[in-house]
C-alpha cells in the first residue's frame, strides 16, 4: 500500500491583535487662532505645545478636504506630514491623522445636521410665514 503525500491543511494563523499606539496630538477646533510669536493659542490663551504642532501637521484638513478650502498647498502640507513620519513613525502618525481627521469632520457634520433639520420652533415659523405669532 502506498501512502499518499497529501499534505494536510494548514489552518490559517491567527495572529494577536496589534494594539495601536494612543494619539498624541491634539485637535484645534475652527476658529482657533495661532499665535507663535507668544507662544499661545485661541483666546483663552493656551499654550501652543508639541501636540498642536503635531495635531495642526498631521491634519489633511489644512491643504483642502471637502467642504473645507485649503489653507496650505498640497505639496507643502505634504512635505510636513513626511518630516511628521519621519520624526514620530508611520504608525503614530497615521493615528494621530485619522484622530484629528474624525474630529474635523465630526464637527462638520454636526453643523450640516443643524442645516438640515433645524430646531422644531424654527420649523414651525418657516411653515407658515405668513401667519402672527
Amino acid at each position: 500500500m502506498i501512502k499518499s503525500k497529501t499534505k494536510k491543511p494548514r489552518t490559517p494563523s491567527v495572529r494577536a491583535p496589534v494594539k495601536l499606539p494612543r494619539p498624541n496630538a491634539v485637535f484645534l477646533g475652527s476658529g482657533v487662532m495661532i499665535d507663535p510669536e507668544f507662544n499661545v493659542m485661541d483666546d483663552e490663551r493656551q499654550p501652543f505645545t508639541p501636540e498642536a504642532v503635531r495635531g495642526i501637521i498631521c491634519n489633511p484638513i489644512y491643504a483642502g478636504v471637502p467642504p473645507f478650502e485649503p489653507i496650505v498647498d498640497e505639496e507643502t502640507w505634504v512635505r510636513a506630514a513626511t518630516t511628521g513620519i519621519r520624526e514620530q513613525g508611520v504608525e503614530q502618525f497615521l493615528v494621530n491623522m485619522l484622530f484629528v481627521l474624525r474630529r474635523s469632520m465630526a464637527g462638520t457634520l454636526l453643523e450640516e445636521e443643524a442645516e438640515d433639520n433645524p430646531p422644531r420652533a424654527m420649523r414651525k415659523q418657516n411653515q407658515n410665514p405668513e401667519e402672527e405669532p
